[in-house]
């Protein structure tokens, strides 16, 4: 009799939460459905939601909202099985622990999709798995893994590697994540013809306008993305081209209603057509963008997928003066790289002057256009290129500063004129 006095609160205890918490999941699940839905080039909808006392079976489908794009009308909706436990006890994904819920995500693919991914052996239930865990405030840590992927014909073979990921994002808009493939090869008739190395993506960012999944949002932070190599073996017709500890890295900060973004591509080194580089890198900035134009414009872009009839470009001009007010600025902070010969780099700045446009003349953004940029390289490199004629001719005529063993140019656009070391390379036109 006390032992089941003990054991009837024990079951009780047991019991009950599931089936509390997994009315808070269909709430949450809900609100996510809704949310999706703030982004207008495809439409969420629940088509089956089956909830029981310790879990749900919801089925979800994906639909494209572009039905006027002849590229996409016949592209099949996609239908998501989504199975879910209910907390406050968990244990379907990664370990066990606390939480709302674990939910386990399976497309179910259309037949004849399913069908050619059944000719391929190497690929099974699997190969692709995608998992999450919701915790209790509504804050949802999901996970990719997928096992390799190998498709094969008579002369060619493709391996997919295996990769690993995972997203974390809560309602308030902060979303960090970490991509790790191991990366692809291509080969034919048993020679490799690709071979892109590890790659790793990682990103780091809050929302700060717009709702999480709408296409107009607008976030700051960072993703970069880092490949070890990628290499191109060489043909008959064709020298070995090689790529080596590749980088892109972009960052975004918010003042007040601007947005400035940072964009940095570098290559440590480049090997191609019997050249070597290294070092190679761009930087470029783009700072005072209007951020209420920025979403109008995402805006516009996708009402132009999803409608092929809409001409976005009289929209477009009518979104530029709003956007010029806020005096934007495209700078090239360095574009450079080191050849055998010594180092290239070169800088640009490029601004509209807002009071020199006219939207009912779209010809005066020309003359709307600044420019100023500089930059410099070792002559001998160009001349094994083949340049030493043109160089020469330049030099001559001052639009190239010699200045061993470098060549130097400045340039600069203003009113519609362009001046090469300060000589006239196009007369204003209006």
């Amino acid at each position: 009799m006390k032992k089941l006095i003990i054991i009837t609160p024990l079951l009780i205890l047991l019991l009950i939460p599931p089936y509390f918490f997994g009315s808070q999941a269909e709430r949450h699940f809900k609100k996510l459905i809704e949310l999706a839905n703030q982004h207008s080039a495809y439409s969420v909808k629940i088509i089956d939601y089956d909830r029981g006392w310790f879990s749900t079976i919801a089925k979800v489908e994906f639909k494209l909202s572009l039905d006027s794009n002849p590229d996409l009308m016949n592209f099949p909706s996609l239908i998501f099985m989504q199975q879910m436990q209910h907390g406050p006890l968990l244990y379907k994904t990664q370990s066990l622990g606390l939480g709302l819920m674990d939910s386990t995500v399976t497309l179910l693919l259309p037949e004849a999709w399913q069908q050619a991914i059944d000719e391929q052996q190497s690929i099974d239930q699997k190969t692709l798995q995608l998992t999450s865990r919701t915790s209790f405030d509504e804050s949802t840590w999901s996970y990719l893994k997928m096992t390799a992927i190998n498709f094969k014909d008579d002369k060619h073979a493709i391996n997919i590697k295996p990769a690993d990921a995972s997203l974390y994002y809560d309602l308030s808009g902060h979303v960090t994540g970490n991509l790790d493939w191991q990366g692809l090869e291509v080969t034919e008739a048993g020679n490799k013809r690709l071979d892109i190395g590890p790659l790793n993506t990682a990103i780091d960012q809050q929302l700060v306008r717009g709702q999480l999944f709408a296409a107009n949002s607008i976030f700051s932070g960072s993703f970069d993305t880092s490949i070890t190599s990628i290499a191109i073996p060489a043909e008959a017709s064709m020298p070995a081209t090689q790529l080596t500890n590749l980088s892109f890295k972009t960052s975004t900060e918010v003042r007040d209603q601007l947005l400035d973004v940072k964009i940095v591509f570098a290559i440590a080194e480049l090997k191609a057509m019997q050249l070597e580089f290294t070092h190679l890198i761009q930087d470029i900035s783009i700072l005072n963008l209007n951020i209420t134009v920025l979403q109008e414009f995402a805006e516009l872009m996708t009402q132009s997928q999803q409608n092929t009839q809409l001409d976005p470009l009289p929209l477009m001009q009518l979104l530029l003066p709003k956007m010029l007010s806020s005096e934007p600025l495209l700078k090239i902070n360095k574009f450079g790289l080191n050849t055998t010969d010594g180092p290239i780099d070169t800088r640009l700045d490029l601004r509209i002057n807002a009071d020199l446009y006219n939207i009912d003349k779209p010809d005066s953004l020309l003359q709307a256009i600044e420019v100023d940029a500089s930059g410099y390289g070792p002559e001998a490199f160009f001349r094994s290129l083949g340049l030493a004629g043109p160089i020469d001719h330049f030099v001559q005529q001052n639009m190239l500063t010699r200045e061993p063993p470098l060549i130097k140019f400045n340039f600069t656009f203003i009113n519609g004129q362009a001046l090469l070391n300060g000589q006239t390379l196009l007369q204003p036109s209006i």
